[in-house]
């Protein structure tokens, strides 16, 4: 089976993705990371910028909570 590889999701970068940039969110017992975008290594730090600019305005149930946006190695994420 062929190995799937993420881009940068940075415009006109072709690279492969290192980091995936995130946020966890959980309700309850469930929880998942809220994908903002994936960076190379080259643009990890203004993909992650980029991403915490962005509003937050989804609201929440009373039993969500939405972390912080950071930056995820896509090694960890995928395992």
């Amino acid at each position: 089976m062929p190995r799937t590889v993420v881009k940068c999701s940075m415009p006109g970068c072709q690279r492969p993705a290192t980091h995936k940039i995130a946020a966890l969110w959980k309700d309850g017992g469930s929880s998942e990371l809220k994908t903002y975008g994936y960076a190379c290594p080259s643009h990890t730090d203004v993909a992650l910028a980029n991403a915490r600019r962005r509003p937050r305005s989804r609201r929440l149930g009373l039993s969500e909570s939405d972390g912080e946006i950071d930056a995820y190695p896509l090694q960890q994420v995928l395992a």
